[in-house]
């Protein structure tokens, strides 16, 4: 049943609105108990009560004040909430002053730091508080405030989490206390720790502090004292370890021990002794039944999913000698590498199609204790793919299949073709967060680069004035397509002959054939596997040469020249550009034709291939097998899959192609799992306003083309920066990043 009371007994008025359904009340005043028609029962309280056994809601739209700052007699506006603003502005002036401390004292980056957090808090209580001169003025954004005149409580029989896409801010005027069984913090970028006073790191067992990539640096203004009660003190160094007060230093090298002082060398010894020199003593040799103290367990992964790496050669040299060449496993692991000292080595990746060619290298160091069983812990969510035909998944704990931790080790499974990589002498691989690195060529984009200079800066520009498009077309394709073709051609992904691309000068009246618009440089047309120039590019060099040819002031003319061969390079970068959308195309169809169980789920791709790709193309990809290459081989099929389902968002509602739309549920599920983003964030993605530089294939091009700017812009034979293998262009990152897929970016 339900029941509505209202109750005005003198000094214990109440009102009441229940439902037996899962016994569900709003009461007001003084609570009791109604049952029924017994009438009042038990007192319960006094104040309000929204109670159910069932589920419960609250739902504002514009904004949600809960608060126990009282209002006496209701007086005042409904949302008022001073002291919650004055406690809010507070806490910003404390975040915001101890947060400049830290950047003060070098605590922090001058960029991307606490600065960040304080704006937002100011801009998020700006808004809370709404625009000075409306009548209630509260909520510019429809936020939930919490604020109490004492205390807030919070207690969960099980877990407690809290989650922003943004930024999480705590503010505290006293003291900060956590108590826990264990604490791990994981951030993608920055650890940063600033006291005024002490800090204290104190641990009954193990302290390990160690810089994956770069160096530690330590710096005291009085003592530093590094004592072992009852063990050893070891530094170890491969180069040098270097001791240093002033104009006295001492060296130790692998050459020798050199001093060198202006001052006194003095020694207080019982005797003094020279002897012949000596090896330090030899350790008996590591072998697989005779392993060393020490270990590194190495593990594969390519970059951008985090994938592992199959069936890829690799040799790894550490400095006492031992060698270790092999293939990964199926968990992309490599041997594990033991020592009884502490070493530093070498892993270099091997191409699988040719051993020869090193397309990776880093660095590394044995020195976890090998006797040491790490406790396997679950890391994100497994996510499992099927590639090849066999079905690979993402680590899921933080330990090999040895019980070892597991050292990653990133590889770029995009480096074939146009993107082709190789390390120069003394180069090695870096942190894909670093957008440049040195000693690094790409041997294709440099000779095809070298190529088109060539080739376009001594055409004759103004013999094309006022041509029509097929006399412009017969001019260029033959002085571009040279080094277009032996571009394509290179290495085991090289395009058979049969699937080289026409090049095609578009006019304005043909711009509609190839879906162009007079804003685009170029493109690459599926239907008609053609490179396609739009011809106003070239016009715009023809025209601007012939006004060179009359300019008598050399330093206008030759800003002009160099703003004419800027316009070439642009056109260079294009047909790179689009030159790579052809080839990811045709190893994309190869690889579905060459592994068709992987793809069972996509009922309509075939039906769309044949209607989309030149028929010649498409029979030529079914009969050319995928290359042995498994870290391409995911790339590609990353690329697959994001391809189709860009396509699939961009046409499934246009006339003839609602078909798509009947695979748009299981591609989109794989590309979730493939890039480790939600559906949200994949369909900004594909969308071609919002998502276009994030688009895989879009970015892998561009990434091309980028090189072919800084060859062309470097006098440089190999430039002292190239794009770091691995890492996203700007573009990417920042579109990644307003689309709210940056945390997996």
């Amino acid at each position: 049943t339900n029941h509505l009371a209202l109750d005005d007994t003198e000094n214990r008025q109440q009102a009441q609105l229940a439902s037996d359904r899962g016994k569900s009340s709003l009461s007001l005043g003084y609570i009791t108990r109604i049952e029924g028609n017994a009438g009042r029962q038990d007192a319960r309280g006094e104040g309000f009560e929204l109670r159910s056994d069932r589920w419960g809601a609250l739902r504002a739209a514009l904004g949600l004040l809960l608060t126990t700052f009282g209002r006496e007699k209701a007086a005042g506006k409904a949302k008022d909430m001073g002291e919650t603003h004055s406690h809010l502005t507070e806490a910003r002036g404390i975040h915001e002053e101890l947060a400049q401390s830290a950047q003060k004292h070098g605590a922090q980056e001058a960029t991307d730091n606490q600065t960040d957090v304080t704006r937002a808090i100011k801009d998020a209580n700006a808004a809370l508080r709404g625009k000075e001169g409306g009548e209630f003025p509260e909520f510019d954004n429809p936020d939930i405030v919490i604020s109490s005149a004492a205390n807030v409580h919070t207690a969960a029989e099980c877990s407690t989490h809290i989650a922003s896409r943004e930024n999480t801010a705590l503010t505290a005027g006293g003291d900060v206390a956590i108590a826990a069984k264990s604490l791990f913090v994981s951030v993608r970028r920055v650890v940063s720790f600033f006291a005024y006073k002490s800090m204290s790191f104190i641990a009954r067992e193990l302290v390990r502090i160690e810089s994956r990539l770069n160096g530690i640096d330590m710096t005291a203004r009085g003592d530093i004292t590094q004592t072992s009660t009852d063990g050893v003190i070891r530094l170890t160094a491969r180069q040098c370890v270097e001791i240093k007060v002033e104009n006295t230093t001492v060296r130790f090298t692998p050459q020798g021990i050199f001093t060198y002082t202006d001052g006194q060398y003095l020694v207080h010894a019982a005797n003094h002794a020279t002897d012949d020199p000596q090896a330090p003593p030899v350790q008996f040799p590591v072998t697989s039944e005779n392993p060393g103290k020490l270990a590194a367990h190495h593990v594969l992964v390519e970059s951008g999913g985090g994938f592992p790496v199959p069936n890829q050669p690799y040799r790894l040299t550490l400095d006492d000698g031992q060698i270790i060449q092999g293939v990964t496993n199926e968990l992309g692991e490599m041997q594990m590498a033991t020592s009884n000292v502490v070493s530093f080595g070498m892993i270099e990746l091997l191409s699988q199609t040719n051993p020869e060619q090193i397309i990776g290298i880093a660095q590394t160091t044995v020195y976890e204790q090998a006797d040491v069983a790490m406790p396997a812990v679950e890391v994100a969510a497994q996510r499992t793919t099927t590639v090849g035909g066999k079905t690979i998944s993402t680590p899921p704990t933080n330990t090999t299949s040895q019980g070892k931790p597991a050292t990653y080790m990133g590889c770029d499974p995009l480096n074939f073709g146009l993107r082709t990589y190789q390390f120069l002498s003394g180069g090695k691989a870096d942190d894909p967060k670093y957008l440049f690195v040195g000693k690094i060529q790409y041997p294709v984009a440099k000779a095809y680069t070298k190529a088109m200079k060539s080739a376009l800066t001594g055409m004759d520009w103004v013999g094309l004035s006022g041509k029509s498009s097929d006399a412009v077309n017969d001019a260029v394709k033959p002085v571009v397509r040279g080094a277009i073709l032996a571009a394509l051609q290179y290495g085991s992904f090289g395009l058979p002959v049969r699937a080289m691309p026409k090049i095609i000068v578009a006019g304005p009246d043909q711009w509609d054939d190839f879906g162009m618009k007079s804003d685009y440089n170029g493109c690459f047309h599926n239907p008609t596997w053609a490179l396609v120039i739009n011809k106003n590019r070239i016009d715009h060099i023809a025209t601007n040469e012939i006004a060179i040819s009359k300019m008598t002031d050399e330093t206008i003319k030759k800003s002009a020249v160099f703003d004419n061969h800027a316009r070439m390079q642009t056109i260079s970068n294009t047909m790179y550009h689009e030159a790579r959308h052809c080839q990811q195309k045709f190893w994309m169809l190869s690889l579905y034709h060459s592994n068709p169980s992987d793809y069972e789920k996509l009922k309509e791709f075939v039906v769309f291939q044949e209607i989309n790709v030149a028929k010649n193309i498409l029979l030529c990809a079914q009969t050319t097998p995928f290359p042995n290459n498994d870290l391409v081989r995911i790339g590609v099929h990353r690329m697959l899959m994001f391809d189709y389902y860009w396509t699939i968002m961009g046409n499934k509602d246009k006339s003839g192609y609602e078909f798509l739309a009947n695979d748009q549920e299981a591609v989109e599920a794989e590309i979730c799992k493939l890039l480790n983003v939600t559906s949200e964030v994949a369909r900004k993605m594909a969308d071609h306003e919002t998502g276009y530089r994030s688009q895989l294939h879009e970015e892998d091009a561009f990434s091309c083309g980028d090189l072919v700017d800084s060859y062309w812009s470097n006098d440089k034979s190999d430039p002292d920066s190239m794009r770091n293998p691995g890492s996203c262009t700007r573009e990417y990152l920042k579109t990644i990043n307003a689309i709210g897929g940056g945390a997996n970016a």
